[in-house]
């Protein structure tokens, strides 16, 4: 989302992060036009125009992507789910209205997508429900076994408890508007002492995956990890996550190899026996990237886990 132009665009932009996080909390419920303008204390008919205004997307439009790429996400990392159950998590009314939809949106049924993208298998062997038309076995284990090998010689992971805090964030659309989105909100948090002393951590937190999601759409936070109270305003507001166990990779990788690290740490993740949980993937930094030597991220990865 573009940079508000005035106080009221931001007001409504702080407006949309609530509803951002409504829908994300409950795409299980009813979320019709009525229930979620309440929520942003719009009438109806404003809140369709604003909404379709500024995220570019009709209400309808992305609660229903939404629902399906939450299914896509739980079809990838969710075995022992039926097609039946993950329906009715995400929302919709029967199996057929999903599958229906689903089919629209991603080109294949739930089935032939779980079939095809079931994340990893333990052991780097391919998913035993995968026919050799989908995954060809040798091919799977040396994609496997070259990504372990990558994360071995990267990266310390381990499984931590993460303490709660509290992020004050901008929300951004698609990788194009992280820059600005974190230059915009360190101007808001400079004046505050926000950024005083060695200990500030930047983090970004992902409430798509870009496994599912197109890319100009993925829908991220860009955010300050703070130790006290602070007042807001205009687009930055603030989120408390509790404490929650993650499995956490420190790396030390430039700007090309993040897809590599994210997907080494869900392979480690499988391997070790953890299943993803329902709290939204992160990345803390420890350092300014354009200070380094090698124009590196040093950074953790953190995937909250069952």
């Amino acid at each position: 989302m573009k940079a508000p132009d005035t106080h009221i665009e931001a007001d409504y932009v702080k407006r949309i992060n609530d509803v951002f996080q409504y829908i994300e909390n409950n795409l299980h419920t009813d979320l019709s036009l009525e229930v979620v303008a309440t929520v942003a204390h719009f009438s109806p008919y404003h809140f369709h125009r604003i909404f379709k205004t500024i995220v570019g997307e009709t209400l309808n439009d992305y609660i229903t992507r939404q629902r399906l790429e939450r299914s896509a996400i739980s079809l990838m990392h969710k075995e022992v789910l039926t097609i039946g159950e993950l329906a009715n998590e995400v929302g919709f009314s029967s199996n057929a209205v999903f599958t229906r939809a689903f089919k629209r949106h991603f080109g294949i049924s739930p089935t032939q997508y779980r079939n095809q993208h079931f994340v990893f298998s333990k052991n780097g062997k391919a998913p035993s429900n995968l026919s050799k038309s989908v995954v060809e076995e040798g091919r799977y284990v040396r994609v496997m076994n070259q990504l372990k090998n990558w994360i071995d010689m990267n990266v310390k992971a381990e499984e931590k408890v993460m303490p709660a805090v509290t992020m004050a964030y901008i929300t951004c659309m698609g990788i194009a508007e992280m820059e600005s989105a974190f230059g915009r909100l360190m101007a808001w948090a400079g004046p505050k002492g926000l950024m005083d002393g060695e200990n500030v951590r930047m983090a970004t937190v992902y409430h798509d995956s870009f496994k599912t999601t197109e890319p100009e759409k993925v829908r991220m936070s860009a955010s300050l990890i703070v130790d006290k109270e602070v007042e807001v305003s205009g687009e930055v507001s603030t989120v408390s996550r509790e404490s929650e166990k993650c499995v956490v990779g420190r790396f030390e990788i430039g700007v090309d190899e993040f897809e590599q690290a994210w997907t080494g740490m869900f392979i480690w993740m499988n391997e070790n026996g953890y299943t993803k949980a329902e709290g939204n993937p992160y990345e803390i930094y420890y350092n300014d990237y354009k200070e380094h030597p090698e124009q590196k991220f040093i950074l953790d990865i953190c995937i909250p886990v069952d």
